[in-house]
């Protein structure tokens, strides 16, 4: 009997450690599930934001292309072109780029996780039906 109690004693460890994995596939794909709502926000933003640019860039091209004899409106188209072609503009457009690469590297990961997770799952319950067997073998003794 004693080696049917460690044998089943060894059964339940792997089921534990399969319902740990379990809820860590539930966790993994919660957290997959707002790394993506929030990959849709920045993206929509950074949308957002270069229309924005766009706009304003055409916008104040066409004026200073129509404002040949009106220094103020051509100071003033200028002074706008320069800022929306800086290095303050590139910059967060760098940092929506930087951004979105780090919520991409982070879903990879956390799908990663999910995969390591549900292969452990795997084995777990291979090696529960193992313990299984060999269980029979020893009540038959």
């Amino acid at each position: 009997m004693d080696e049917f109690d460690n044998i089943t004693k060894k059964i339940r460890k792997q089921e534990n450690k399969q319902i740990e994995f379990e809820s860590n596939i539930k966790d993994l794909q919660e957290k997959l599930e707002l790394l993506l709502v929030a990959q849709d926000k920045k993206k929509k933003t950074q949308d957002y934001f270069l229309e924005f640019q766009y706009r304003k860039k055409r916008k104040y091209q066409e004026m200073y292309d129509v404002s040949n004899n009106i220094r103020f409106a051509r100071t003033h188209a200028i002074s706008t072109l320069d800022t929306l072609n800086s290095n303050q503009s590139h910059y967060i457009e760098h940092e929506f780029e930087n951004v979105l690469q780090k919520i991409q590297q982070e879903i990879e990961k956390t799908e990663i996780e999910i995969t390591q997770n549900k292969v452990s799952i795997g084995q777990c319950n291979s090696l529960i039906d193992n313990l299984y067997g060999q269980r029979s073998i020893t009540i038959g003794k």
